[in-house]
């Protein structure tokens, strides 16, 4: 029973993705900006992050505010852990994305 109330991980590869693209995003505007890498890194990560918390804020309350559902905790873990994951990965390609095209260029 205990694997049935779980989260499912790979349920939802759309916050992965989102968390790619929004990271990314945020990344190459940092660094385009004069942001060190390392900062644009940490701040791509932390806005992917914060908007995450805030989709799932209003998210909750409409999907499980009628009943009790099992799932609701989970679910919302799963998806802001699987954000985070797309958010580091959406950073670290757009750190190492800018600099290489950087590179190129000089």
């Amino acid at each position: 029973m205990s694997l049935a109330t779980g989260p499912n991980w790979l349920g939802s590869p759309q916050h992965v993705i989102a968390g790619v693209a929004l990271a990314l995003a945020f990344v190459v505007a940092a660094r385009l900006a004069g942001v060190s890498a390392g900062l644009a890194v940490a701040l791509g990560i932390g806005m992917t992050s914060m908007a995450e918390i805030l989709v799932e804020l209003v998210e909750y309350p409409l999907l499980y505010s009628d009943k009790f559902h099992y799932s609701a905790y989970y679910d919302t873990l799963a998806d802001m852990a699987s954000t985070l994951v797309g958010g580091v990965v959406g950073a670290a390609l757009g750190a190492y994305s800018f600099d290489l095209l950087r590179r190129r260029r000089v």
